[in-house]
């Protein structure tokens, strides 16, 4: 995908997949109908697109097994074993020592959640009360990540990148953040959700992210390619998007986007 443009459709396939599971997610009935396929015939057709290509390149890839030479994440999916056991299990979640990397990552992650909006959840009979405010049963309710992520009492300057603010570091009053500061940011962020339904891939995908960058940017020189400002909100827009240093996401449960593009030069060894 790298290399060659054969698979690049598979990009906009997964933000298609995305949006289907957002509508189909909230309304159940459109799924179960499969109403899909004739309200949102685009959306649609390209998710059935994407299953059909992750299932191949996924069956083909298993055919191949654990004698290659290719050291991608199957050959380590296939090759782990339980110690104690002797099966094999899902690779380790290995988790960077860095905490300024993680702390980067982390702000990135509140700033721009991968799933912005609310997840629904239905009241149950007998009602419950929220913060003194009683909701009857049957009420669907919910707290979108973008806005909890946002809000002042959790994440001072909220829409400021500030990786400090997950650091504990005392002896910096200016810059560093007490333990408390950090303790209350922990209690609001939910970029992978929390609880039983909390995301399964969030330790996998925080191996990635913690690897992937380090390596990139080991190995190159970045900066925003100049004159381009896609990605950015501007003062022309309407009101929320007009801040022209924050990331404009759409809500499709996940976070569509446009840019930011980047420009990459190989540091010189």
């Amino acid at each position: 995908m790298l290399e060659k443009e054969d698979n690049r459709f598979v990009i906009d396939l997964v933000s298609k997949a995305s949006h289907r599971h957002y509508i189909c997610g909230t309304l159940p009935t459109i799924h179960e109908l499969h109403l899909d396929k004739i309200l949102f015939r685009n959306i649609s057709s390209g998710r059935s697109r994407y299953m059909a290509y992750s299932k191949s390149r996924a069956a083909e890839r298993t055919k191949i097994g654990s004698d290659t030479d290719r050291r991608d994440f199957f050959y380590y999916l296939l090759n782990a074993k339980d110690p104690e056991t002797g099966q094999s299990f899902s690779p380790s979640e290995l988790w960077g020592e860095s905490n300024l990397l993680l702390a980067c990552i982390d702000e990135a992650l509140r700033l721009a959640p991968p799933v912005g909006g609310l997840l629904p959840r239905q009241v149950l009979p007998g009602g419950i009360t929220v913060d003194g405010q009683h909701i009857p049963d049957g009420t669907v309710i919910g707290t979108p990540h973008y806005a909890i992520h946002h809000h002042s009492d959790y994440f001072p300057q909220p829409f400021e990148y500030r990786p400090e603010r997950w650091i504990s570091d005392p002896g910096d009053s200016d810059n560093g953040s007490t333990q408390n500061q950090v303790d209350i940011a922990h209690s609001a962020f939910c970029p992978f959700s929390i609880g039983p339904r909390g995301c399964i891939g969030k330790g996998m995908a925080y191996e990635e992210l913690l690897t992937t960058i380090a390596r990139v940017v080991f190995l190159f020189d970045m900066r925003l390619a100049p004159g381009k400002q896609i990605g950015g909100g501007s003062p022309e827009r309407e009101l929320g998007r007009q801040r022209t240093g924050e990331f404009q996401l759409k809500d499709i449960f996940t976070s569509a986007r446009d840019g930011p593009l980047v420009q990459f030069r190989a540091r010189e060894k």
